[in-house]
């Protein structure tokens, strides 16, 4: 019914998250030219699958969308395949897909897409290891984004230490809180970071990580500018931790600490 609504041609944005749309009504939604002026199409917590996905690549006329949220709607690689392919959503600022399995097969897909203006990318609980956070770390895209959100996954250090390595001269806000199997070294990796100068905002809560693990973090190039730390420490309200956030502290006065 509400892919016949011819009167709704101006439309920005359409929310239509948490309900019972599958693949039918997807399709149906997706093929009516009407909606080519959108630019916020949120889908999130529906049983859409990669048949979603394929239906948007096949929607050329929405050529303006910027923001696109397909979280928890059972996407695999097939789909992030279709997103990627699709020349239409060159203009997308903001994807998030977070909660789908897309593993490393889906994250070299998207790492192939020609998203100059990304900006934000979620990709939390994606079920992605090592191998696919090498892989996004070479893709042009990462140099652009300003957001990036890899919590909950299975990167240990060695995908960390690759992204460390990559160029996101533009990244302010970095997630990878959560399930990743990150030790010292790891946290040693993103402190030696020398490209991520902007960086204001960091989520590295983990609650294996010792005192003594963090204490890289205060030789970071990039301490002083970073505005938001969470670490959780205060939130365990651990006194092991007192003597390494004093120290992070020390070097940046103003740096909230979580």
């Amino acid at each position: 019914m509400l892919s016949t609504a011819r009167h709704l041609t101006r439309l920005e944005l359409l929310d239509l998250r948490d309900n019972d749309i599958g693949q039918e009504g997807i399709e149906a939604l997706l093929a009516e030219e009407w909606l080519s002026r959108l630019e916020h199409l949120i889908l999130d917590d529906n049983p859409l699958f990669d048949e979603a996905a394929e239906a948007l690549a096949r929607a050329t006329h929405m050529t303006r969308l910027k923001q696109l949220r397909l979280t928890h709607t059972g996407l695999g690689p097939a789909g992030a395949r279709a997103l990627a392919s699709a020349p239409h959503l060159a203009g997308l600022r903001e994807l998030f897909l977070h909660r789908n399995a897309l593993h490393d097969e889906g994250v070299a897909a998207l790492a192939s897409a020609r998203w100059t203006g990304l900006r934000k990318l979620v990709l939390a609980g994606c079920k992605i290891s090592d191998e696919g956070a090498r892989t996004l770390a070479g893709a042009p895209l990462l140099a652009g984004l300003t957001g990036l959100d890899l919590s909950s996954n299975q990167i240990g250090d060695d995908g960390l230490r690759a992204l460390a390595a990559a160029h996101m001269d533009a990244l302010s806000e970095l997630w990878f809180d959560g399930k990743n199997p990150i030790t010292a070294a790891g946290v040693a990796a993103l402190a030696a970071a020398q490209h991520l100068r902007r960086l204001l905002r960091l989520h590295l809560v983990k609650r294996e990580l010792l005192p003594a693990d963090l204490c890289s973090l205060v030789g970071a190039p990039w301490l002083h500018s970073l505005h938001y730390l969470q670490i959780g420490a205060r939130f365990a309200l651990d006194e092991r931790y007192e003597p390494t956030v004093d120290e992070l502290q020390a070097v940046a006065p103003d740096l909230l600490i979580a």
